[in-house]
């Protein structure tokens, strides 16, 4: 069902934004934020409409938007925007609004603009505070209502984090004002504007001077963009409502996907965004990245008993992080033993009742969103009768339980010995899965407080059915609802994958997490790699090739054998052993890796390798093991010239044959990018090497690493080290992971097999998403990076941002006749841009007039034939990945 906006809806010019505009300030207008559409972001100050008639800044782009806001639900009458400059220029060099003050306003109101974003490019901004407030005055002059957007803290030293006065001053003088930088399409840059708010209370004048008629602009929405993956859109969604900010959409509604039109048609969320009380959100808590928001919302009663609460983990690595929310200590004016109920607002489930706590794992680059309400009254119930079942729970239980209104559930003390073995067949009776205990609080008796263990079983109605969900307070969060798991209990970190042309393997790293009381089903663990090694069979991996599963850092004990020296298995957490655990892989046809550091300690804290060099890899061997990533922390790296080889003849002098992967090049000066003399070294010595800075599951990290290998050209000595047997590595492959959009992903895949890299996933493969498994088992994809030459691809052109680069390619003649080209635009913003291929520059051999074929990879289609170039536009944060071969005269079809 569209969501059907019960204000008006404005549609806006080049740099501005659609209003549901409703009353505020002395103009009367937005007394609850303003939402719309904008162009700026997406499109730009694309004016070529010949090449781009469809994106061009043009009537035709925002008739188009009209009607697709009209198609989307947004019909309550549209009404429309425009954008000006204070300056003597707008931004993109335009005529500015500087010496036409009034004769331009009296155009606007002439015109029936309903809004007016004015920038504040080519402009002395030491007049601001005049000119804006001024136009501000000449504006309501009119007699015509027009929101006022001005640019003015934006551009102010520090963006205005300490211009107390002036924002005094802005606030009766503009409707919004942007704050901060503009916004990109990518994580970093959300996490830029959001790290700027998360440093402000309650007492903040920019977050006081925020309210009915007067809004901060964080600036706009970019869901349904390229930039961010679909947990992160969801994330900028929720963050924004939470700060009570103007939602302005920025991306092409004619193709904006449905998930992406869900995101920001949730109406709850929206909700908060437009509550009536006008408060902003501020942070309460933060520590290593987590963070908790709270925003005061329009109570029932005199009392504040309403609040959204959002949870937001805003690492990009490591998995799931529990976040515990205690009204008590984060929520003004809350007591001690507080009840209260808890509904997610991204699911539109209510998940139950809590006292004093309530805790929630939040993965990466995620937001968990609700709202919390007080609950005072109960009703007692002598008994509860289970649906399709004849079993009634009565006495002596019947003590222990209390109803709440239908909305808000059920919860019942813990039960002990038989009581509580029957408590666990009926809630599997009633939910398929058992009800596990809680360890901090619960509700008992009569709404007392009661610190040992206790039930929660949140319904949908006052009796349980199969779709009640599932929880157990304070502990994870782990709604149920009769089918499948929504949130999962754990935090999982990295899962990798490697492919060479000799080696495909996949890489388990779940990194430090060795919990496996609370995390059993993805602590560092046998059961980990036994389960991943079933997926990689079951899920066509194997079939792909991916046939590695490899353990790394945290697999051990902490100490070595005290009498023998050994490095040993952590007996809990690998209960059979490694031996056993690479003879579970050998049967099924796939090898086992292990994790070892060449210094004393591994990153991780446990044995490293320093001093045990003969007897570990003898027991490697012995155990079976098919891989070693030897890692460099607790280290002399003035030693690694000599230790990393020896190690590695080691290995081959054990007689069984063990791929060598080494972090040597990562640990030196400028990443080894001047280390020629080194990388001759290593090459010989090692299988594969990393040659940068750890990835992060962020679009910012992979561009690094993208931009470092950018650098290079086919005569540095790090493209020619690579080749069959040796490997440069740029690190894991974070597909199926949250920090990347779907196109960024498939982005990052080719791109790794243009650079006849490893191919190392860091997911859960458990969980994996169909859509990723696709991208990891391209065939022809995966065909390019295993390509027999063993050539490593590099950059021939590049120019604002966008590049291309050619990976050469088995040839069935000579010069070579057989390429990769992988067409990259690395821009956040505007949009698709144009991309010429043009072999006789670009192709080393190719003549002019060269007729040749093109294939599409990602469609695996054929696109037609070519002379002189081939043209296609790529979009922001994306590429084009192509093979193209020379087309004989006699096998052009006409």
């Amino acid at each position: 069902m569209p969501l059907k906006y019960q204000t008006s809806t404005l549609v806006s010019l080049v740099a501005f934004g659609i209003h549901p505009l409703v009353c505020g300030l002395d103009n009367d207008l937005a007394r609850t934020p303003p939402m719309g559409w904008l162009a700026w972001e997406r499109f730009g100050c694309e004016t070529d409409c010949e090449t781009h008639p469809d994106t061009c800044i043009s009537e035709k782009l925002y008739t188009d938007m009209a009607d697709e806001l009209i198609r989307g639900g947004y019909n309550r009458g549209l009404k429309l925007g425009i954008y000006a400059d204070i300056g003597t220029k707008t931004c993109g060099g335009y005529p500015g609004l500087e010496g036409h003050f009034e004769q331009d306003v009296k155009t606007f109101a002439e015109w029936g603009i309903d809004s007016l974003k004015v920038d504040g490019c080519y402009a002395n901004t030491s007049t601001f505070g005049e000119t804006y407030p001024g136009l501000g005055r000449l504006l309501n002059a009119t007699g015509r209502p027009i929101l006022y957007s001005c640019s003015w803290p934006a551009y102010l030293a520090d963006h205005a984090e300490d211009k107390d006065v002036l924002v005094k001053e802005i606030a009766p003088a503009c409707n919004l004002w942007r704050n901060f930088d503009d916004i990109y399409d990518s994580w970093a840059s959300i996490q830029g504007i959001t790290n700027f708010w998360a440093r402000r209370n309650s007492t903040d004048i920019l977050i006081r001077a925020a309210g009915p008629g007067h809004w901060n602009d964080p600036d706009m929405i970019v869901v349904g963009n390229n930039g961010l993956s679909e947990v992160e859109q969801q994330s900028q969604f929720a963050l924004w409502a939470m700060f009570a900010a103007p939602l302005y959409l920025t991306a092409d509604l004619r193709t904006m996907p449905s998930w992406a039109r869900e995101i920001v048609q949730n109406k709850e969320i929206i909700a908060i965004n437009q509550d009536p009380l006008g408060k902003q959100g501020y942070v309460v808590w933060s520590e290593n990245g987590a963070r908790i928001w709270i925003r005061e919302l329009a109570g029932t009663d005199k009392s504040v008993d309403t609040w959204a609460v959002l949870l937001e983990n805003s690492n990009s690595i490591f998995g799931l992080q529990r976040i515990a929310l205690q009204p008590t200590r984060h929520i003004p004016r809350w007591a001690e033993g507080t009840q209260f109920s808890v509904r997610d607002l991204f699911r539109g489930r209510n998940i139950g009742l809590f006292v004093d706590e309530y805790s929630a794992n939040v993965d990466t680059s995620s937001v968990h969103f609700v709202i919390i309400r007080k609950v005072r009254k109960w009703k007692h119930v002598s008994h509860l009768r289970i649906p399709n079942s004849e079993e009634v729970i009565s006495s002596p239980m019947q003590a222990s339980f209390r109803t709440f209104p239908v909305e808000y559930g059920i919860a019942c003390l813990p039960l002990i010995g038989q009581q509580s073995a029957a408590m666990n067949e009926i809630a599997s009776t009633t939910t398929d899965q058992p009800l596990f205990p809680g360890t901090k609080t619960g509700i008992t008796g009569e709404g007392k407080n009661d610190s040992s263990s206790a039930f929660s079983h949140p319904v949908k109605s006052a009796i349980p059915g199969r779709d009640a969900l599932r929880t157990s307070p304070g502990l994870d969060l782990d709604p149920w609802d009769g089918r499948k798991r929504i949130l999962h209990a754990c935090a999982l970190a990295h899962v990798q994958i490697v492919c060479s042309e000799w080696y495909v393997q996949v890489l388990y790293t779940f990194v430090t997490e060795t919990d496996c009381k609370a995390r059993p089903d993805t602590c560092i663990s046998e059961k980990l790699y036994t389960d991943m090694a079933d997926e990689l069979i079951c899920g066509g991996y194997k079939d792909a090739g991916y046939e590695y599963v490899n353990i790394d850092d945290c697999w051990s004990t902490l100490e070595r054998d005290a009498k023998t020296g050994e490095i040993l298995p952590d007996p809990e957490r690998f209960p059979h052993g490694i031996k056993w655990l690479a003879d579970y892989m050998h049967s099924r046809g796939l090898k086992l890796g292990i994790y070892a550091d060449i210094g004393t300690k591994t990153c991780g804290g446990y044995p490293g390798l320093e001093g045990h060099f003969e007897q570990d890899v003898k027991t490697f061997a012995e155990w079976g093991i098919d891989s070693l990533k030897v890692d460099g922390c607790y280290a002399d790296t003035s030693t690694f010239g000599e230790t990393y080889p020896r190690l590695g003849r080691l290995l081959n002098a054990t007689g069984r044959p063990i791929l060598y992967s080494c972090s040597w090049p990562a640990y030196l000066a400028d990443h080894a990018e001047n280390q020629d003399v080194l990388v001759k070294e290593i090459a010989p010595a090692c299988n594969l090497w990393r040659n940068f800075h750890d990835i992060r599951d962020s679009w910012a990290s992979v561009q690094s690493i993208t931009n470092f290998w950018a650098r290079t050209s086919p005569t540095n000595i790090l493209i020619r080290a690579a080749g069959p047997g040796h490997w440069n590595d740029p690190d894991m492959i974070v597909v199926g992971n949250n920090g990347l959009s779907e196109v960024e992903q498939q982005s990052q895949f080719a791109l790794w097999a243009m650079f006849a890299a490893p191919l190392y996933m860091t997911a859960d493969l458990r969980t994996f998403p169909s859509w990723a498994r696709k991208i990891v088992q391209n065939k022809e994809i995966i065909a390019v990076n295993q390509d027999l030459l063993g050539k490593q691809g590099y950059v021939v052109w590049s120019e604002k941002r966008a590049r291309i680069w050619i990976k050469e390619l088995t040839a069935t003649d000579k010069p070579a006749d057989t390429w990769a080209v992988l067409l990259e635009n690395s821009n956040s913003i505007y949009g698709p841009k144009r991309i010429v291929l043009q072999p006789a520059r670009h192709i080393p051999g190719w003549a002019e007039g060269t007729q040749f074929s093109v294939r599409d990879l990602f469609r695996g289609r054929d696109v037609g034939v070519f002379d002189k170039a081939y043209s296609v536009d790529v979009d922001t944060s994306s590429v084009q990945f192509v093979i193209i071969r020379k087309v004989k005269d006699e096998t052009i079809l006409l």
